[in-house]
């Protein structure tokens, strides 16, 4: 309606009613003329039963005539009916003749039936898709922008013709600039920006990724120079929704706090390359159990983009992860480290890992995996810890829990048998005698431990090769020492007053029992064979 008389609302004389209010109200809404969702309204569809919740909120509206505005408050509605066929339309309703009477109106027509009233959401139920909300809060669009030819910035320098060329996006391209003395660090990258246009939800190097957009933003950020791919909490991902493994490219940081991402498929979760980043502790869930075959967090120097990870200045940012990456049975591996032709070094893991075939995975060939740190929790897999081939001078430190969900076959294992130097681990170990084989099978690991429960089989070597045994130190209820190829044994029984150890011979029987008494006097019951050092 067009404005004939000068007015200003409130002035002496101005009455206080329902008109002149609403233009106060007006005034709320924003610049485009919509209402807009103030709170509340948030949704969600259970396709199964065919109907959506809808919670309590708060909107404006604008009335028919778009002068005024009202404010509508609903309870909202639970397990309303919605047509599985096609979309649904949610609509906020209000009658102005009737008190109160403001209504939540689905419909299949996009149209409400009646006015004044706000589009608050649609969801597509022939597809089972998630609630889409509109008009949730002020659009934040400008009415107008107005680009000075010319200014004059503090310094006192004047700009002309810089800031049309800027406002042009056609002439903008995905660059780095120079943010020294600032948070992001000097030439970091910035938006992705397309000619003409920007990403919607990029803000300094930043997108927000939807189900099924991890890729294409993690891509985004990629050409960018780099950035940050943000998963929206409470939101479902999956390798079946993402079509596949999702890359996680160099100088890309995947930060998904709170978020559920489902392996339904037999494929990689997630290949970090060289300095990518997977971190705010996503719960990292495959459902195949024994059937899956993959690895749900994998590292491979043969596909990354450089090459090698983490030598030379890439040591000063590393490739890194931070989940809990769990599976229903015990197929595949959680993680995963593999060589083709060079090596991986100062990737760093705080994780925790449970069930699968191996919790945690090795594969130098006849290559180098080198300080590499892993810290976490594991537990649950038919081998904890696996080395399969090649060096892997690598620190794992943590908590291991064998006897969960069945027996563990192996706690650490090195199958490399040709004396590569094989990982250090540093930590406890529970209830190794759930282990089916042995706690320690191979040579030269190194195993810093408390075993916590009695009789941990503690080492199996192979005595036939020039190689260093795996050394074992720590002490547990009752820890046995043992070459299998020899059927000798060593058992080291802590007690509060000392040290028990026995020395079994080829039959297994006890030959020898020393004592160490806490005063430092040493007993030997039996005969003395040979020369002993402590």
């Amino acid at each position: 309606m067009a404005i004939t008389e000068k007015n200003v609302t409130f002035q002496s004389n101005d009455d206080l009613n329902e008109d002149n209010l609403r233009k106060l109200v007006r005034v709320l809404t924003d610049g485009s003329g919509n209402g807009f969702v103030h709170r509340g309204f948030r949704m969600t569809a259970d396709h199964t039963n065919n109907n959506i919740t809808v919670d309590d909120g708060h909107a404006l509206i604008v009335d028919d005539t778009g002068d005024g505005a009202y404010t509508a408050e609903h309870p909202g509605v639970t397990d309303a009916s919605i047509d599985s066929t096609t979309v649904n339309y949610l609509f906020l309703t209000i009658d102005p003749t009737v008190n109160n009477d403001v209504t939540i109106e689905i419909n299949t027509s996009d149209m409400p039936a009646r006015t004044p009233a706000l589009k608050i959401g649609e969801v597509d139920a022939a597809s089972s898709a998630e609630p889409v909300e509109t008009n949730h809060g002020r659009s934040g669009k400008f009415e107008s922008l107005i680009v000075e030819d010319s200014i004059t910035d503090p310094a006192g320098v004047e700009h002309t013709g810089e800031l049309a060329d800027t406002a042009d996006l056609s002439n903008y391209s995905p660059t780095t600039h120079d943010h020294a003395g600032d948070d992001l660090g000097a030439d970091s990258p910035v938006n992705s920006v397309a000619a003409n246009s920007a990403t919607v939800g990029e803000f300094n190097g930043t997108v927000y990724a939807e189900p099924g957009e991890v890729q294409s933003a993690i891509d985004t950020a990629y050409a960018a120079g780099g950035g940050v791919v943000y998963l929206h909490p409470g939101h479902s991902y999956s390798s079946s929704g993402e079509g596949g493994e999702v890359h996680i490219k160099k100088n890309v940081y995947l930060f998904a706090p709170g978020v559920t991402y489902t392996i339904d498929t037999d494929v990689n979760g997630f290949f970090v390359d060289n300095q990518a980043k997977l971190w705010g502790y996503p719960d990292i869930q495959c459902t195949l159990g024994d059937s899956y075959t993959s690895v749900a967090v994998l590292f491979d120097q043969g596909r990354c983009e450089d090459g090698t990870y983490g030598y030379g200045p890439d040591s000063r940012n590393p490739a890194s992860v931070a989940a809990n990456i769990e599976s229903t049975g015990r197929g595949g591996a959680g993680m995963k480290w593999i060589c083709v032709d060079g090596g991986i070094a100062f990737t760093q893991s705080d994780v925790c890992v449970r069930n699968f075939s191996s919790c945690l995975e090795f594969d130098a060939n006849d290559y180098h995996i080198n300080a590499n740190q892993i810290n976490g929790t594991f537990s649950g897999a038919t081998n904890i810890i696996r080395n399969i081939g090649g060096i892997c001078r690598s620190k794992i430190s943590g908590v291991i829990q064998c006897a969960t969900g069945g027996p563990t076959d192996r706690v650490f294992w090195n199958e490399d048998m040709a004396g590569n130097l094989a990982f250090t681990y540093v930590g406890d170990v529970w209830d190794p005698y759930g282990t089916s084989v042995s706690s320690v099978e191979g040579n030269d690991m190194t195993i810093i431990t408390n075993y916590q429960n009695a009789y941990a089989v503690i080492a199996h070597v192979d005595t036939s090769l020039d190689a260093p045994r795996s050394k074992v130190y720590g002490f547990g209820d009752s820890m046995r020492y043992g070459v299998c190829e020899t059927g000798e044994m060593w058992e080291h029984n802590y007690y509060w007053g000392g040290w028990d150890v026995h020395h079994y011979d080829s039959s297994m029987t006890k030959t020898q029992k020393m004592r160490f008494l806490p005063d430092g006097e040493l007993r030997v019951d039996g005969p003395v064979n040979g020369n002993y050092t402590f």
